[in-house]
């Protein structure tokens, strides 16, 4: 892949991975049932001593971050009203912008289909 392409995927995949949240925000809302969706106490404690969100063995760089959602969606009840209007503002401005991007060309990259059509 031509260094130029490589930055734009690179681009590509930060954006949609800086929507991780504003998609959860959505499908918890409106998708799944809170009560399953509900981590209890332990599960954060053990989340927070032993359990995932780690990387080779060393808290992962997401973990706080993660462990914080968990905690706001206990003490809220679920998604408030405020993070579905941001996170779908969001998640417009994003899609938008991938529009204009593909008036041009038919995949995110140029003519063919890349990692950025698929992710």
């Amino acid at each position: 892949m031509p260094e130029k392409q490589s930055a734009k995927l690179a681009q590509l995949l930060q954006a949609e991975d800086e929507l991780h949240v504003d998609l959860r925000n959505l499908t918890m809302r409106f998708t799944a049932p809170k009560k399953l969706m509900r981590r209890s106490k332990k599960q954060l404690e053990h989340f927070t001593t032993v359990g995932t969100g780690t990387t080779g063995g060393e808290p992962g760089p997401h973990k706080a971050e993660e462990l914080e959602y968990w905690r706001n969606f206990a003490i809220n009840n679920g998604i408030t009203d405020t993070q579905v209007i941001g996170s779908a503002g969001r998640f417009k401005q994003a899609l938008d912008k991938l529009e204009r991007r593909l008036e041009s060309t038919s995949y995110l990259l140029g003519n063919n289909v890349s990692l950025a059509d698929i992710s």
